[in-house]
């Protein structure tokens, strides 16, 4: 079972940001419908995935890689094992 070391706080991203320059990320749908999170850099979208209501996701990105999506928070994390 891989273990989740939480750095730092959870943060809304609505709008775009690096999860203070998260290379891993554990990012969660407060809502109860879904939502679609979206990984930019700048030159663009560079992938988007949806989340149902409630789920939450592990993602890998670049340290300068936004992430945003209505409704979403975020914590930067490690995870070993």
């Amino acid at each position: 079972m891989p273990i989740i070391e939480l750095i730092g706080t959870e943060i809304a991203i609505d709008t775009a940001n690096t999860v203070n320059d998260g290379h891993i990320v554990r990012v969660v749908n407060m809502t109860s419908a879904n939502a679609v999170l979206t990984v930019a850099n700048t030159g663009g979208t560079v992938a988007n995935v949806s989340l149902s209501g409630g789920s939450d996701i592990i993602v890998k990105k670049l340290t300068v890689e936004t992430l945003a999506g209505a409704g979403l928070k975020a914590v930067k994390v490690s995870v070993t094992g």
